[in-house]
């Protein structure tokens, strides 16, 4: 298994950013000599309370898609797998 963070580039308000991803590499070989790999990237971001706004609609009964709400931070991660090379012809 590997991991690093990897810094993609953008622009926010004229401003340059960077986001981190994490991703995380994995070769699983079975016993039979059969392997599957596996990469993941993590990012931050940030949420809207689910909670907070089924509340304020319910009793303030304000729209379902624009209620008033507080953020939270969240991450999102997307995992593929595959039985083939996601390094472009590097084989394990």
């Amino acid at each position: 298994m590997g991991k690093t963070t990897y810094y993609l580039e953008g622009d926010f308000n004229s401003s340059e950013v960077y986001q981190a991803a994490d991703v995380t590499m994995k070769i699983m070989i079975e016993r039979d000599g059969n392997d599957e790999r596996r990469i993941a990237v993590t990012i931050p971001g940030m949420s809207v309370c689910p909670s907070a706004q089924r509340s304020f609609h319910e009793f303030e009964e304000t729209p379902l898609n624009k209620p008033p709400s507080h953020t939270q931070r969240a991450n999102i991660t997307v995992e593929a797998r595959t039985k083939e090379s996601v390094l472009g012809g590097v084989h394990a």
